[in-house]
């Protein structure tokens, strides 16, 4: 079956042992209303039935590509799509979620429309038959040029400013976007191993876009992120906190080539105090697996962390919303009865929302 020429747009696709999800996921990208555009299944030496049913699509459809390579995690293998992608633009889908029949569709028109190097949109959680979703009053389009794809942008999307009441304004996830080709093949851009960096998406952005000229953003929701809501107690991750900080000091590096100036580094440090509270809270959400003593010790093994404490120090803690104000006080004081208390009363106010 002839493939398809001259492609509007490459969606990369790496698969690894997702038999029971990826038809899904492929189903959505083949339902799409963007005519002429090209699915590159990577298939990342997985071990169940993914590389059948990927061969079975491409035999059934000529918009379909199927490379089979050796095992080297989810950044090699988006390396590999984009080595082979034709499109104008490339976009990434995991393989466990699924997409709006109308994402690539939108996210194309907002790029073609305003002469966008990228286009980026917003995403929901899904676990079995239901959608975590809560409908936007008002579709809104943001457009991000010259001097402010740096600030506020790029800004923006590592960590917001202390008095705002989010992390971050926008999230890191490269399934969220469309970026222009020639811009990736230009900037020499590529995926990290997740191996050796916990969250490569960041990495990629930090590097990407700085060299865009022109950023489109829509708050619609368009790509579904399978989630399981009980994976937090069944899946616990010792050196977290250690291969966040990690990532902190590699985002810094890159952040420092990218700024002629310091004006990153207070985002930088919003978003080190964002993983430090998801590693407490993960400590808590095992205690019972883990016990209180182990719980205790690791919690002081990343209150004395020395970056942490540096930034305790020196940060405006007295800026953040309230919540986040009593917690920090409370971790910069060692005090982890009441960080506990306080995690677990947010865990149950979430729980009854």
């Amino acid at each position: 079956m002839m493939a398809i020429e001259n492609p509007l747009i490459s969606v990369i696709v790496p698969v690894y042992n997702v038999e029971n999800y990826m038809r899904q996921c492929i189903d959505s990208l083949l339902k799409q209303t963007l005519p002429n555009m090209e699915i590159i299944l990577v298939d990342d030496g997985a071990t169940d039935k993914s590389p059948e049913i990927c061969d079975e699509y491409a035999k059934e459809h000529s918009n379909i590509r199927v490379i089979h390579k050796l095992n080297g995690g989810l950044g090699s293998a988006r390396n590999e799509g984009m080595r082979k992608a034709r499109g104008k633009y490339i976009g990434f889908v995991d393989s466990d979620d699924y997409v709006s029949e109308k994402m690539y569709e939108t996210l194309w028109n907002l790029a073609e429309t305003n002469e966008a190097d990228c286009a980026y949109c917003e995403f929901a959680r899904f676990w079995n038959d239901r959608v975590d979703i809560t409908l936007k009053t008002e579709k809104t389009v943001k457009i991000y040029s010259n001097d402010e794809i740096l600030n506020p942008y790029l800004l923006d999307r590592v960590g917001c400013d202390p008095s705002e009441k989010e992390d971050c304004t926008y999230g890191a996830s490269v399934w969220l976007g469309l970026f222009k080709n020639d811009v990736v093949k230009k900037s020499k851009v590529s995926f990290v191993s997740e191996r050796e960096f916990i969250a490569e998406d960041m990495i990629f952005d930090i590097d990407f876009i700085p060299h865009c000229k022109k950023i489109v953003h829509t708050n619609e929701v368009l790509y579904f992120y399978r989630f399981n809501p009980n994976s937090l107690t069944t899946r616990y991750v010792a050196d977290r906190f250690e291969r966040n900080v990690m990532l902190c000091h590699e985002m810094g590096a890159r952040l420092g080539r990218a700024y002629n100036s310091d004006i990153y580094k207070i985002r930088l440090d919003r978003y080190f105090l964002k993983i430090t509270r998801i590693a407490l809270i993960e400590e808590i959400i095992h205690i019972k697996d883990n016990g209180w003593k182990t719980a205790r010790n690791n919690m002081s093994r990343i209150a004395h962390n020395q970056e942490l404490n540096r930034i305790l120090k020196t940060y405006p803690i007295g800026m953040l919303p309230g919540a986040q104000r009593i917690f920090f006080s409370a971790l910069k004081k060692k005090r982890y009865l009441l960080v506990t208390i306080l995690i677990k009363g947010n865990m149950v106010l979430k729980k009854n929302r």
